[in-house]
């Protein structure tokens, strides 16, 4: 029987010569038969936006343009904060906060 790798993973490049341990493919075969998705930690998001909190996992086992949706989040407009009486907002509409909204 095939192991349906769980969430998370992929199967590994040369799964279809893999076999299981036994008759029967179990959980301990997942690491012989499945790699883990690429971890959103090693997507370079744009400068504009943030790493997603959590932990988010790629498509892949490499994570690409198609991850950043998943991964990463826009950074906050300066024009969402106050600064309250003794600061003034900067004139620049294009400022963007350390994190996101």
């Amino acid at each position: 029987l095939h192991l349906k790798c769980p969430e998370g993973h992929l199967p590994k490049d040369n799964y279809k010569i893999l076999r299981c341990k036994t008759r029967v493919c179990e959980e301990s075969d997942v690491p012989r038969c499945c790699d883990p998705c690429a971890a959103c930690g090693t997507l370079q998001c744009d400068v504009t936006m943030v790493q997603r909190p959590g932990h988010r996992t790629c498509a892949g086992k490499v994570c690409s343009a198609v991850d950043v949706d998943t991964c990463c989040e826009p950074k906050a407009s300066c024009t969402s904060i106050s600064c309250g009486n003794a600061s003034v907002p900067v004139a620049d509409e294009g400022l963007t906060c350390a994190g996101a909204v």
